[in-house]
């Protein structure tokens, strides 16, 4: 079965990011110094890119053609920064209720604090604390244009996953659920969770969402990510304020 962070690449492929397989992109393999150290480079790398993307955006205004083509761009710049060398590079952090590590592989880290620390390290300025002391719909609330966010009470996961997939397409998306918060990442027939579990292992892992006992729910809000309610800002520079 083809590991998580080469799904990730695939999807990326999906997106319009070039390169799938299970190289040299998939997750890395550091630990300790050496995972903290590549984790920064990649925040910088991520950095750089979306002030250059800026820079052209502000250059463009007025011409819609462009900055739709830049949307774009942005869209596969987080995607890959977020999903190629953010969330990888959490996998196996413990989870604990009340943790808010910011540094990959050390300390615990609860479930709201892990969605809204992979946005935040992902270039956009959100409020990380408030936000993942909220409601966890309250995330979705502020990232997700209404459009593509929908709500399901006392529904199979199953039923939930194949509607959100047809509704929203492949993706990003955040989840709340009645006692946590999680990311999604559906790619065609695949759809893995991307969570600070507090089951079994107890640290952030990605899995089967149908069969993740951290989707279970009676009620759930998912949000689709990455839309022009997020990159408008993050190409700006500009604050995302917080439904609270």
């Amino acid at each position: 079965m083809m590991g998580m962070a080469a799904r990730l690449v695939c999807l990326g492929l999906a997106l319009g990011v070039s390169g799938c397989g299970e190289d040299p992109i998939a997750a890395p393999p550091e630990r300790g110094e050496d995972l903290v150290a590549a984790y920064a480079r990649a925040r910088q790398d991520g950095e750089r890119e979306r002030v250059a993307l800026g820079r052209r955006w502000a250059a463009a205004e007025g011409d819609a053609a462009a900055r739709a083509a830049i949307l774009d761009e942005a869209r596969e710049s987080a995607w890959r920064l977020a999903l190629r060398e953010l969330i990888p590079r959490w996998e196996g952090t413990a989870w604990t209720f009340n943790g808010h590590s910011v540094t990959p592989g050390e300390g615990s880290i609860a479930c709201g604090y892990f969605v809204t620390t992979i946005v935040r390290h992902a270039g956009f300025d959100i409020d990380r604390v408030a936000l993942a002391q909220a409601a966890s719909e309250k995330i979705i609330l502020t990232l997700s244009d209404p459009a593509e966010t929908w709500r399901f009470s006392d529904r199979e996961a199953g039923e939930v996953l194949d509607a959100v997939r047809a509704a929203g397409g492949d993706g990003l998306y955040a989840v709340g659920l009645d006692r946590h918060a999680a990311l999604l990442v559906i790619d065609g027939d695949r759809v893995d969770l991307c969570h600070a579990s507090f089951l079994n292992g107890r640290d952030v892992r990605c899995e089967d969402a149908a069969t993740s006992g951290g989707f279970a729910s009676r009620y759930r809000v998912i949000g689709k990510l990455l839309g022009p309610r997020m990159l408008v800002p993050w190409l700006e520079g500009a604050h995302i304020t917080s439904v609270l």
